[in-house]
């Protein structure tokens, strides 16, 4: 009797370890996408991948649902830069960006048009302009916390933008001099 309680757990464990394997993903994965559930079946996929790098269904598969999220945040991105918010079109930039690099480490591209990239790369000039007036604003009203924020905002889309890091330096000294 115990051997066969042994033997029903040890082919239980493998049932379960098979149900999770990269092919059961990948259907998984297939029936969401065609359900229209495009993320979470582009993320099963890249799930199949971790586990089989080389699972050519995964890879189809990652690379159809994967670009559908790229081609939603540059939908988003396009209509935040129409709208004029230039801090949410960049934070929308970077998502899909970093969203590039974690599927590319599985052997998948997914491509982000050059044009995307040009309209991006002018957004961020434009709002780091208008980050280092508004810094440099509130330095000059003696509102060091807020010009702190944003110079390390600046910082952080440029880490060599102009004189970013000496304001922001001041914008922390000042206040302690004081």
């Amino acid at each position: 009797m115990r051997l066969y309680t042994v033997l029903l757990a040890i082919g239980t464990a493998l049932l379960l370890t098979a149900c999770n394997g990269p092919k059961a993903m990948s259907k998984r994965a297939n029936e969401l996408h065609a359900a229209g559930f495009g993320e979470q079946a582009a993320h099963l996929y890249y799930l199949a991948l971790r586990k089989r790098p080389t699972y050519t269904d995964a890879m189809v598969g990652m690379r159809q649902t994967g670009q559908g999220v790229i081609d939603g945040l540059i939908g988003e991105f396009q209509q935040a830069a129409l709208d004029g918010r230039r801090g949410d079109a960049i934070e929308i930039y970077d998502r899909m960006v970093s969203y590039q690099t974690k599927i590319a480490r599985v052997g998948v591209d997914l491509v982000i048009p050059a044009s995307v990239v040009a309209d991006h790369d002018d957004l961020l000039d434009g709002h780091l302009i208008e980050l280092s007036e508004q810094g440099h604003q509130q330095l000059d009203e003696e509102d060091f916390a807020s010009a702190e924020s944003t110079f390390r905002e600046i910082l952080r889309l440029d880490a060599n933008y102009g004189d970013a890091a000496e304001l922001l330096t001041v914008s922390r000294a000042e206040p302690r001099y004081r």
